[in-house]
């Protein structure tokens, strides 16, 4: 399951420009996706500082100590890159479910209906949280489901979760709740 901040519809933030690295216009990234190196899967990127835009293509990139150093084409010098220092870098979100190949996003997960394999509703996703065993959806009670407390489910792909329906908005699980 891919982690990505959502800043529109048909955009997904998947990462962030750092500081320049040398004088040949590379610059350190900060990516947001899981994991961190997915990045790179898609392209093309669109930077986004403030209300300019700029589109961009990788021409390199390498990982270098704990982080990765990329290389934009058209980026000669420092001091084109440096002028983008804390853009974002969106992603169309089509590219992204693409290159996922039937893996879901979790901006598509939020809102989304939790119900048990017996149609018990038990409210929306609210929020999605990642523990160092797996990832867990928070799903919180509203007047449509059976209590309005919140709960939390494993994202354990298909022992917990058993169906994800992105046309109904619908997720399937077969879990206890009362655990």
């Amino acid at each position: 399951m891919d982690k990505i901040l959502e800043p529109s519809v048909d955009w997904l933030c998947a990462g962030r420009v750092g500081a320049a690295h040398g004088i040949k216009g590379m610059f350190w990234i900060h990516s947001l996706t899981d994991p961190y190196d997915n990045i790179f899967n898609y392209e093309p990127w669109q930077l986004c500082l403030g209300s300019e835009q700029l589109p961009v293509k990788v021409e390199t990139w390498r990982q270098q100590s704990k982080g990765w150093v990329v290389k934009l084409l058209g980026f000669d010098d420092r001091n084109a890159i440096e002028a983008w220092v804390g853009a974002d870098i969106l992603i169309r979100r089509e590219v992204m479910r693409q290159a996922l190949q039937g893996e879901s996003l979790w901006s598509d997960l939020k809102g989304m209906r939790v119900c048990t394999l017996q149609g018990q509703d038990y409210g929306v996703v609210s929020a999605l949280m990642e523990t160092g065993a797996n990832d867990v959806l928070i799903v919180q009670g509203d007047a449509r489901s059976v209590d309005q407390r919140e709960h939390l489910v494993p994202w354990i792909v298909p022992q917990v979760i058993c169906n994800v329906d992105s046309v109904t908005g619908k997720i399937v699980v077969d879990w206890d709740f009362d655990f």
